[in-house]
């Protein structure tokens, strides 16, 4: 999976960079401009803040309320948790475990 870096802190860096580069000579503060410059012009993508549920009642998923598979088939919540690591629907990540009562 990616690292991500808000583009909001190296801009903060990059209108600080007088402070950051009082001492520096002329060479090192070039060089940390290009460098902050060479951040911000890297590719962006979307993304989404992690989610984390569990299997409700070995049936639903505690973020979206969702089943996962057909709910005549009779599943473990072991076996819930084994065959989907993530919800197929939210994309939530399963903790181990059950939430019986959530």
């Amino acid at each position: 999976m990616p690292e991500l870096i808000d583009r909001q802190a190296v801009r903060l860096l990059e209108s600080d960079a007088d402070a950051y580069t009082e001492n520096w000579n002329d060479d090192y503060e070039k060089g940390f401009c290009d460098a902050i410059n060479k951040v911000l012009e890297l590719p962006t993508i979307e993304s989404e803040p992690v989610r984390n549920g569990r299997w409700i009642n070995d049936t639903f998923c505690s973020e979206c309320k969702r089943f996962p598979v057909d709910v005549s088939v009779s599943i473990s919540n072991r076996e819930l948790t084994k065959y989907f690591s993530r919800c197929p629907h939210c994309g939530a990540h399963m903790r181990d475990g059950c939430a019986d009562d959530d």
